[in-house]
């Protein structure tokens, strides 16, 4: 299983531990152990974490290559739902949504259902059907956040 050693020094000026390293790193993550230590070095404070983790989702393809880290899980989740939909109707993925649609939706942030009548395959009859769960994914699920276990 692979690790991660992430070391954070404490920022004197806006008094602040700037985790934002942490937390890009654990974007795509399960975090399947930590430690996490505090130390000092010549006056200046610092934590650091260890992480074993696993990959949530696999890399994506060259479609998904301009998208931010986040936006790729999104991504990805949104294409792992369109595929068990797309099992449990009996129809292609595709019929649902090109991956062209989904990077698309991901790059614009969709997060309504207005929003997602501003994409181009997205008619009334596929926002009825499937417009719903894509909010949700997009929205619900919050994907940007970090999750540590």
């Amino acid at each position: 299983m692979p690790f991660e050693i992430i070391t954070i020094p404490f920022n004197t000026e806006g008094k602040i531990f700037n985790v934002d390293v942490l937390n890009n790193f654990c974007l795509n993550k399960k975090i399947i152990t930590k430690k996490v230590e505090f130390f000092s070095n010549n006056g200046k404070f610092f934590w650091t974490v260890f992480l074993e983790y696993e990959l949530y989702i696999k890399p994506s393809g060259k479609e998904a290559e301009g998208l931010s880290e986040a936006k790729r899980i999104c991504y990805e989740k949104l294409r792992e739902w369109r595929k068990e939909r797309a099992e449990k109707d009996g129809i292609p993925p595709y019929v649902i949504a090109r991956n062209s649609d989904l990077i698309d939706i991901v790059s614009k942030e969709v997060k309504t259902i207005e929003a997602l009548k501003m994409i181009r395959g997205f008619g009334k009859k596929k926002i009825e059907k499937y417009g719903k769960d894509i909010v949700y994914i997009l929205d619900a699920e919050d994907f940007l956040k970090p999750h540590i276990v």
